[in-house]
């Protein structure tokens, strides 16, 4: 399949998983009861498309990798890309806190934090899982630092 075929069906699934989990978030905070319904569904919802948005990145750097773990992902990106992405997210981290009163994780436990959420989570009921955070604003930044490099790609 042509390149620039597979990134736009990719970056279209990412936001359909992204949109997705969004909805479920607007859902959990509309009735907090909703985040033992929606909760499990959200966070891998977030997370599969967290692991869309960096393979897109491996794409446009001529690596594609399988895998669902966002840490080796992650690691088989460009030195630059990924001093970028971990720049970026501490810069916006440090926004976001000035703003609200919360605590986020450093961009190196956030990626621990999250990084088989999406097989943890899927399956949240058989327990045994790795993933213990349901997304929280840190994992957004992030995925909004990685969807805005796919989009400015060739801009």
């Amino acid at each position: 399949m042509e390149k620039e075929t597979k990134l736009n069906r990719a970056l279209m699934d990412a936001d359909g998983f992204l949109f997705a989990a969004n909805f479920l978030r607007d859902a959990i905070f509309a009735n907090y009861l909703g985040l033992v319904v929606y909760g499990p569904a959200y966070t891998a919802n977030l997370a599969f498309a967290c692991e869309l948005y960096l393979k897109q990145l491996l794409i446009l750097e001529d690596n594609e990798q399988r895998g669902h773990k966002l840490k080796d992902l992650y690691n088989c990106l460009s030195a630059d890309s990924k001093d970028f992405i971990s720049a970026e997210y501490v810069k916006r981290c440090n926004d976001f806190k000035e703003k609200h009163d919360v605590t986020l994780s450093s961009f190196e436990d956030c990626l621990e934090n999250y990084n088989t959420a999406f097989e943890d989570w899927r399956y949240w009921y058989e327990g045994n899982k790795n993933s213990k955070m349901m997304g929280w604003y840190d994992f957004h930044i992030l995925i909004e630092i990685l969807r805005e490099m796919v989009c400015s790609y060739g801009e």
